[in-house]
Parts: C-alpha cells; sequence; structure tokens
C-alpha cells in the first residue's frame, strides 16, 4: 500500500478552474467576468446539443479546398458557432451570472466587437481545456 493521501481526500479538495475576464465599457466602466470549469461531462454535453448544421460543414469544407487543404488534412468543426459559443458562455460565466438567452443575446448585439465576445468565449473555453501544470522542480 501507498503512502500519501487518498485519492478521494485529493479529489475532495480539487476546486473548480476559474478565469477572469476584464471588458472595458464605452463610459470608463469596467466589468469583470469571471468564468468557473463545468467539467468534461457537461462539457461533451454541451458540445453535443451543440453540433454543426449541415451548411457550416459545408462551408468549412470548402473555404478549406478553396486555400488548397487537402482533403485528408481537413479539419472538422466541432461545433455549432452560433449556438455553442453563447451556450458555453452562460454555463461557464458566474459573474455576472446569465441564462443562455441573455448569453445569446449578448452574442448577437451589435454593440459588442468580435474581439470582446472571443475573450469571453476563450475564457470559457480555457477553464474547461486548461492542463495541468507540472510541479516546479525548482520548489
Amino acid at each position: 500500500m501507498a503512502d500519501g493521501p487518498k485519492i478521494g481526500d485529493v479529489l475532495a479538495g480539487k476546486k473548480p478552474t476559474t478565469r477572469s475576464v476584464v471588458i472595458d465599457l464605452d463610459d470608463g466602466e469596467k466589468v469583470t467576468f469571471t468564468f468557473r470549469s463545468i467539467g468534461r461531462v457537461a462539457m461533451r454535453d454541451l458540445l453535443d446539443a451543440h453540433k454543426p448544421t449541415p451548411d457550416q460543414r459545408r462551408d468549412l469544407r470548402e473555404a478549406q479546398k478553396l486555400v488548397g487543404i487537402p482533403s485528408h488534412r481537413r479539419a472538422e468543426l466541432p461545433f455549432n458557432s452560433d449556438t455553442y459559443p453563447p451556450a458555453l458562455i452562460a454555463a461557464c460565466c458566474v459573474s455576472p451570472a446569465m441564462t443562455e438567452d441573455e448569453a445569446t443575446e449578448l452574442w448577437e448585439s451589435e454593440a459588442w466587437g468580435e474581439g470582446e465576445l472571443m475573450s469571453l468565449f476563450e475564457a470559457a473555453q480555457l477553464v474547461n481545456s486548461q492542463k495541468a501544470r507540472p510541479p516546479d522542480p525548482e520548489a
């Protein structure tokens, strides 16, 4: 039997990964969005619920063909680019909390730029895909 902590004790102490993004509003005010990991199973369920449409798959294939990517190297679209980003943002954003409808409204808003929206989406993706860091050999 190995010495050291039991796996149950280790798992009980694990907190979900979090990440924050600060967005500057036009009036000089800032809002901080905090995202928390939803876990592997919930992520898979969310991806399954937001599969790409046939048109989105076709458009990606045509774009890859147009730029000369050989068919054996073409990527598949992993999600519906219209519905998955706001669904993931809503599922992961703990502050300010928002529903999927509110996140969709934000995603489709004329007031939010592509860069701001992608910052939110990337933060939601990162909290769910960030790898564990190896121990620091200097520590």
